[in-house]
This record gives structure tokens, sequence and C-alpha cells, in this order.
């Protein structure tokens, strides 16, 4: 029996999925085993509310436009090739976490892509606001193999994103 230890700013992950383990946990909780320090702004570290998760359907919509506009398969497809370029892309939120580590987590989706590999979905990051259900077109830069810690690696990650359009 190990000792008692207190856990701060626990928050809740729903189907959470370790690519580590090839597992997807019904809820997992994610927090710090010391006091999170705020930063030098004044602004919380923690999220302002808790992460949102919601079942919503995508079908297929329309595509951004423009010369760096891509699906998001296009943009599983071409990451390679595209890493560390500027990409634009339109997607419905199907996932929102605001406020973790200084940024607002958004999980997009355009119809496109495999559900079963993975492909069919893109987080973003972003001091953007965007709500659940949401239609919504992205720029931001591509980057790939994200480990932000806490057991959290992207394969794929648009990262500081604007939102552009709705």
């Amino acid at each position: 029996m190990g000792s008692p230890v207190t856990i701060y700013n626990a928050l809740p992950m729903e189907q959470f999925e370790s690519t580590t383990l090839k597992r997807t946990f019904d809820r997992l909780y994610f927090g710090s085993l010391e006091p999170v320090s705020l930063p030098e702004h004044g602004a919380s570290a923690a999220p302002t509310t808790m992460p949102q998760s919601v079942d919503v359907q995508v079908g297929p919509i329309e595509p951004a436009t423009g010369n760096n506009s891509r699906t998001i398969n296009a943009l599983w497809l071409q990451m390679d090739k595209l890493v560390g370029t500027s990409v634009t892309v339109r997607g419905v939120v199907v996932k929102y976490n605001d406020g973790m580590l200084g940024k607002n987590w958004i999980h997009l989706q355009d119809g496109s892509g495999d559900q079963t590999i993975g492909t069919h979905d893109i987080t973003v990051t972003s001091l953007d606001v965007a709500a659940i259900g949401d239609t919504v077109t992205v720029t931001g830069m591509l980057r790939t193999k994200v480990d932000v810690g806490a057991g959290y690696t992207y394969p794929l990650l648009l990262e500081d994103a604007r939102v552009v359009g709705r």
C-alpha cells in the first residue's frame, strides 16, 4: 500500500486514448502533485471551464479555400511535406478544452479521413475561442510528434492557430 498524495487541479478526460498503452479509458484524471504557480501575467494556468465533449456527427463540409488550404485527411496524408508550414483547414468543432497549458484545445473534423486510423480529426491549439458544433476555419503552424507532457503526444498538431472564419 502506498502513501496518500494530494492531486492539484485534477481534470477528468473522457474517452482518453493512450497510444502508448493501446487502450482507451472511459474517464482518466490528470493533475499535478504540486500546486501550479500562476504565470507572470496573472492568467490562470488551470482551465476556466471543464473539458467539453459531446457526440457531434460530422458529414462532409465545404473545405477551406486558398493556396495553403487542405482537408483534415489531406493534412494527415501530406504531413511530412507540410510540417513547419502554415496551413488552413475548415471543420466542425467536436471537442473543446479552454485554458489548458495556456491555450484553447480544439478538435476539428470535416467529414474526410478514416475514423478507424484517426485521420478524420485534427487537434488545434489557439488563443481564440470556439464552441462545440461551430464550423470554423483556422490557420496555424503544422507540427508533428508534439509531446506536451502528462502522457499527451500528438502525431499531428496545428499550433498557435487563429480562427479566421466561421
